[in-house]
């Protein structure tokens, strides 16, 4: 479990009163921050991960981490914990310190031995997909649906804890073995298995993988053959998602070139999906973390992109209100009115009771 103890000498508060440090943070889209971590809303074509080589840098979150930490008054880091593809959005989780880097990086470990994974960093994505193809099985489909969980799309972004959303049960849960070859191009096993030689099988073994996902189609399109997919990881296996979606389960990610290819779309309307544009975004991290020396879950999730939303609305796809919006939820309480910065944070802050404030997380809201 990760905790917001150790080496933190910085005051959220106190930063945040320069404007010039928040427009640092809006400029790399900072949705949240707190002692121990701070939480960006990843564009697509951000690469996230970091280096040292200043003439590399460009393009990648060094600019972002370079930028906050002179902003924040951060005497090292911020650190990537964990990444997320070129094209992908959604939620990205830095640490504050060294100290903070090595408790949430063994949260965000991923184990392949059993379906029975306990770890503590939940990672859940949504992406729109193309259920068009004659290659699809129905029946698998019907249970996708069958799989999610009904909710009102309308309900209380407020109160609705964004967890409850997704599929608690197994019963869409994917265990498949995935095998990456030198180039990096990931493919199931059981389909490319059979063209190695004999001398060569022992050698593609160890570059097989088992990746475990949880998928559930949560609305679809009566006009176009879309669908909104709730997706959870239970390991980490390169390009997992967009192989299971794309190569399992028929239904590939709007956007994705590299999977979706071969998959006839003619049934969409022109330009409905952007080009150079993949659907997927990272919707929401959980922690189990701690405040007052007790535990309690931190639940962030972030808003997708307008392009997203656009396809949404234009197909008629309902997004429940906590996905579409965003949000922080401390247990099953969306605190995000609470800690906003705005001309009511100090004053919710002295007069906090409850311990929301304890781990001086502050909300600057969706970018």
């Amino acid at each position: 479990m990760s905790s917001v103890t150790g080496t933190m000498h910085f005051s959220i508060r106190q930063a945040l009163r320069n404007p010039l440090t928040i427009d640092v943070l809006r400029k790399h889209n900072v949705m949240y921050l707190d002692k121990g971590l701070i939480v960006i809303n990843k564009p697509s074509g951000l690469v996230s991960q970091g280096t040292i080589d200043e003439q590399k840098k460009e393009g990648t979150v060094q600019v972002a981490i370079d930028d906050i930490r002179p902003a924040l008054g951060l005497k090292e880091g911020p650190f990537p914990i964990h990444r997320l593809d070129k094209p992908t959005t959604g939620t990205f989780i830095l640490a504050t310190t060294a100290v903070q880097a090595k408790a949430l990086s063994r949260a965000f470990m991923h184990k392949e031995s059993s379906d029975n994974i306990r770890r503590t960093a939940i990672k859940r994505y949504i992406a729109l997909v193309y259920t068009g193809s004659p290659e699809i099985d129905r029946g698998v489909l019907n249970d996708l649906v069958r799989g999610a969980i009904k909710i009102d799309p309308s309900s209380n972004g407020l109160t609705t804890p964004v967890e409850t959303i997704f599929s608690q049960t197994d019963i869409n849960r994917f265990r498949l073995d995935l095998h990456t070859n030198i180039n990096g191009r990931v493919s199931l096993w059981k389909e490319i298995s059979g063209d190695f030689t004999p001398l060569d099988i022992d050698h593609e073994l160890r570059r097989k993988r088992v990746a475990i996902s949880q998928v559930d189609i949560l609305s679809s399109s009566a006009q176009h053959p879309i669908a909104l997919v709730g997706m959870r990881l239970y390991t980490g296996i390169k390009h997992q998602l967009r192989v299971t979606l794309a190569s399992h389960l028929k239904i590939p990610v709007l956007g994705d070139e590299l999977y979706g290819q071969g998959f006839e779309e003619s049934l969409l309307p022109p330009k409905l999906v952007p080009p150079n544009k993949l659907m997927l975004h990272a919707s929401s991290v959980s922690l189990q973390r701690f405040k007052n020396k007790k535990p309690f879950w931190f639940h962030i999730c972030a808003r997708p992109p307008q392009e997203f939303l656009d396809i949404c609305h234009r197909s008629g796809i309902d997004v429940p209100l906590p996905l579409r919006n965003g949000g922080v939820w401390y247990d099953t309480e969306n605190v995000a009115n609470i800690i906003k910065w705005d001309d009511e944070y100090d004053k919710n802050f002295m007069e906090d009771t409850s311990g929301v404030f304890a781990v001086e997380g502050a909300w600057l809201s969706t970018m």
